[in-house]
């Protein structure tokens, strides 16, 4: 029987408020040591190298000059822009004021990952491997030290990891009301405004639950078409923004063209890492800035991505092995950098999540294809352009890696105290001589 002190302490862990609680203060540690050194990049928010150009289009935005950069933009999705831009209509276009609330929202985005971490895994796989997971997510070095920068993908990782729980939720009802589904698709299309690189997952999450709730014999084929409805509304306003700013179709963001031609050209040999003397960007080459204002942001990007393309066909190899080394970067990291405890998990955690994806399936577990699909797809535009912070591109879906390998290592741990109990059972039931 656990003492009382034992019972609180059990209390306190199993806790999903103790976990998000313990990563904020966690996380807002990590911003007081920070600021404290002005020479790292706490305050380098904005102006970081992939980042200049966010910063550049949301004083613009706040300042009521419209979203612009080099003339009118599509150049980032617009998600992350308008709540900087609210920032800085808040506390003052660029000062410190509005960068404190934009990392500390991070520290509470992050945090609150801990809580639907925890239900997930939860639904999917038990309480211990929840409770695991929550608490794995709280000290995670990835998820903690990404706090510092200010840019969409802590809000994101949030609002996927939210929406994969939606997901099982409306599985899990009987009689999901339209405005669920509703709210459903709208927040999926509020995903795609933060980055579109996501919403190749939302056919396939719908599939997903068409073949559940069939299975189930609760089909709802209504539920689906509000669903995809409701997101195509969402995101609409901004395609017509966009098709009446260029002219022509731009889906969501229109630096595609750009990206693809960094990661394969003459000049970048591997395809992964950034040389930005040579590769072009207009953020970091004033005679770039000087072509994409002369050209326009459409043949801009136009340009750079018939040049990518002839540059694919004619060395179709050459691509093979720049997308390969890619796929190593993306789930290794940075194979140059020095081995730190963080980058020693961002490297161990997919060989586990793997093997627990593979359990589960062997335990025909009903969400093992969700997981799958998130994880096989998410990462596909990423094979093939240049992959400059695998850490930040990969934390999306790292809720749901952390998840499968925390479940692996339960069911590991689970496996062994239960070979060990019956070896101890055995011997004590062995005749003494």
């Amino acid at each position: 029987m656990l003492s009382g002190g034992s019972c609180r302490y059990r209390k306190f862990l199993d806790s999903p408020t103790a976990m998000v609680s313990t990563a904020l203060l966690i996380r807002l540690a990590v911003l007081a040591v920070a600021e404290r050194n002005p020479g790292s990049t706490w305050w380098v928010v904005i102006n970081t190298l992939d980042l200049r150009e966010v910063g550049a289009v949301a004083r613009s935005v706040a300042t009521g000059e419209g979203f612009n950069w080099a003339g009118p933009t599509a150049f980032v999705a617009p998600g992350f822009i308008w709540l900087l831009a609210l920032l800085f209509k808040v506390f003052g276009v660029d000062t410190m004021g509005a960068r404190i609330a934009g990392v500390c929202l991070n520290a509470l985005f992050s945090s609150l990952t801990c809580w639907t971490i925890f239900r997930i895994a939860n639904r999917s796989f038990g309480r211990r491997v929840a409770v695991g997971s929550g608490w794995v997510w709280a000290f995670y070095g990835s998820a903690v030290t990404a706090v510092i920068s200010l840019n969409d993908v802590i809000l994101t990782t949030f609002l996927f990891s939210l929406l994969f729980l939606v997901t099982l939720g409306l599985e899990r009802q009987v009689e999901a009301h339209p405005w669920r589904w509703a709210g459903y698709g709208m927040l999926w299309g509020a995903v795609g405004l933060l980055n579109p690189a996501l919403l190749p997952l939302f056919p396939s999450f719908l599939a997903w639950l068409w073949w559940r709730l069939r299975r189930l014999g609760r089909t709802r084929d209504s539920g689906i078409c509000i669903a995809a409805l409701a997101s195509i509304l969402v995101v609409t306003p901004w395609l017509i923004r966009n098709y009446l700013v260029f002219h022509r179709f731009v889906p969501i963001r229109s630096a595609l063209g750009l990206q693809l031609y960094r990661g394969n050209n003459p000049w970048n040999l591997t395809g992964t890492l950034a040389v930005d003397s040579l590769l072009p960007h207009p953020d970091t080459s004033e005679d770039e800035m000087a072509k994409l204002r002369a050209v326009g942001e459409m043949a801009y990007m136009d340009g750079y991505r018939r040049e990518a393309v002839a540059f694919i066909r004619r060395d179709k190899l050459s691509f093979a092995k720049r997308s390969f080394r890619r796929v190593v970067v993306w789930w290794a990291g940075s194979l140059h950098a020095p081995l730190s405890p963080e980058l020693l998990l961002f490297r161990l955690t997919p060989p586990l999540a793997l093997l627990g994806l593979t359990l589960a399936f062997r335990r025909r577990g009903s969400h093992a294809p969700l997981f799958l699909i998130s994880i096989l797809v998410y990462p596909c535009l990423y094979y093939i352009v240049q992959v400059e912070a695998p850490l930040r591109y990969r934390m999306p879906v790292e809720p749901l890696i952390i998840i499968l390998a925390v479940f692996f290592t339960a069911e590991t741990l689970g496996r062994l105290r239960s070979r060990n109990r019956r070896v101890l059972t055995t011997s004590a039931a062995a005749p003494k001589l």
